[in-house]
C-alpha cells in the first residue's frame, strides 16, 4: 500500500520546524515554541515497522497522575473499541495521542496552546497500512502556555526515517 502523505493547507498552516531521523532516537523536542498562532499541528510520518503509542510531554510536565486524561476510539473494519482514562499513569506506557502504524501518520491538534486561561485540547487522529484507526481527544489540566512538547513512543525508540512536522495555525 502505497504512504498517504499529509499535505496541510498552505494558506493557514505556517511550518515551524520539521525533522527526519536519521537514526533512531528516544524522543524528539520542539522547544522554544513560538506564541504567535492560535493552534498548533504536529504532523507524524511512520516509516515501514513501526507499530506502537505516542505520547508527548508538554513543557517538561511529568505529572501523569493528575493533569493529562483522554477518550479514544478505534476501528479496524470490522470490530471497534473505545476507552477513558483520567489522570493516565506511567508516561512510558500510558501515551495521550493514539497509535503510530507502519506507513501511517499522525496529526495532533493542540487548540489554544498559547492561551493562558485555560487548559488544553489536543485531537488527534492516526492511522496506517494495517487499516486501524484511532481518534482520541486530551486535554492537559494546566492554564501555562505550550512552550517545548517531546515526542515519544512506548514502543522502544522513534525509527529511523520518521518525520515529524509542526505547523502554527494563523489566527
Amino acid at each position: 500500500m502505497a504512504q498517504t502523505v499529509y499535505d496541510p493547507p498552505v494558506s493557514t498552516y505556517i511550518p515551524l520546524q520539521t525533522i527526519t531521523l536519521g537514526s533512531s532516537a528516544s524522543s524528539v523536542t520542539f522547544a522554544s515554541i513560538p506564541q504567535t498562532y492560535r493552534d498548533l499541528v504536529l504532523v507524524v510520518t511512520v516509516p515501514t515497522g513501526h507499530n506502537s503509542g505516542s505520547g508527548v510531554v508538554i513543557n517538561s510536565d511529568t505529572d501523569y497522575s493528575s493533569n493529562y486524561s483522554r477518550v479514544a476510539m478505534a476501528g479496524d473494519g470490522s470490530s471497534g473499541s473505545s476507552f477513558v482514562n483520567s489522570g493516565g499513569g506511567n508516561p512510558t506506557a500510558n501515551h495521550d495521542l493514539g497509535a503510530l502504524r507502519p506507513n501511517g501518520q499522525l496529526i495532533a491538534q493542540f487548540m489554544d496552546y498559547s492561551a493562558t486561561d485555560k487548559h488544553k485540547t489536543i485531537l488527534t487522529r492516526a492511522g496506517g497500512a494495517a487499516n486501524d484507526v484511532w481518534a482520541v481527544a486530551s486535554r492537559w489540566a494546566d492554564n501555562s502556555a505550550v512552550t517545548t512538547l517531546v515526542f515519544s513512543t512506548d514502543g522502544g525508540n522513534l525509527p529511523a526515517a520518521m518525520v515529524l512536522s509542526l505547523y502554527g495555525i494563523a489566527s
